[in-house]
């Protein structure tokens, strides 16, 4: 009896002890503007918003900035709060604005697309903070070191997905009017704010689709539906249908 005694507290305690994994909120605007996040491995932070213009400095996946303006897909930021610090513009398709943040409580896969049978494109460590892209509460987007992938978290709920913003989107400083477009799949950026992405269209005379290149054959559009090739077209794992070129 008083090893069944025993037996029943500690699993108790091991209940009590149990860790969950946690969103933390967006910070919201400072004084200077939004703090950002860099999501791919080499972002080059340029004078003017110009790829050719020069280079002030090279970011890497995860340093912070904070952005001031956006404008024609590029966004104004500074990497400190002090006078001096560096500032410069970034292409805005490889930051995170003011996201929220998933932390993990332990050992965490991460997977292609929203199916534990999926192929595993990481493993995390338990700590590993990462900015989300899209929160469907029980399955998550994270963005990786150039690209995203799914963790899947049975303790949330749709419900919860409210509680996580995946960023921000600033309106432009310049004439916003055709920087952004609305169309039956959200808010999408069209080709000239974002040059890596192309159109695909569900049926002839059908709304455009913007994707790009996430990983390998995977791609994603702008409210972060994740496409696969396939059979000439693209495959949206999300919704379960064909998009084509």
């Amino acid at each position: 009896m008083k090893m069944k005694l025993l037996m029943t507290l500690a699993m108790v305690m091991a209940l009590g002890n149990v860790c969950h994994a946690s969103v933390i909120s967006p910070k919201g605007a400072g004084q200077i503007g939004y703090s950002s996040t860099v999501l791919c491995s080499s972002l080059s932070l340029h004078q003017k918003p110009d790829h050719n213009s020069a280079t002030v400095q090279t970011l890497g996946f995860g340093d912070s900035i904070i952005v001031m303006e956006t404008e024609n897909g590029w966004a104004h930021c500074t990497l400190g709060d002090a006078e001096e610090s560096p500032k410069g513009w970034v292409d805005e398709d490889y930051i995170a604005i003011d996201p929220s943040w998933y932390k993990t409580a332990e050992s965490t896969s991460v997977y292609a697309w929203n199916d534990t049978e999926a192929p595993k494109v990481a493993l995390l460590d338990a700590g590993t903070i990462l900015p989300i892209l899209k929160d469907d509460g029980e399955w998550i987007v994270v963005g990786l070191r150039g690209a995203s992938g799914w963790i899947h978290n049975p303790d949330r709920s749709t419900e919860d997905s409210g509680n996580a913003s995946a960023g921000v989107y600033l309106q432009d400083s310049a004439d916003s009017t055709d920087s952004y477009q609305s169309s039956d799949e959200g808010i999408i950026t069209d080709q000239e704010a974002a040059p890596n992405a192309f159109p695909v269209y569900e049926t002839d005379g059908a709304p455009a689709v913007y994707i790009f290149q996430v990983a390998g054959n995977t791609y994603e559009d702008y409210s972060g539906k994740t496409y696969l090739e396939r059979d000439g077209g693209f495959y949206c794992i999300t919704e379960d249908k064909m998009y084509w070129q």
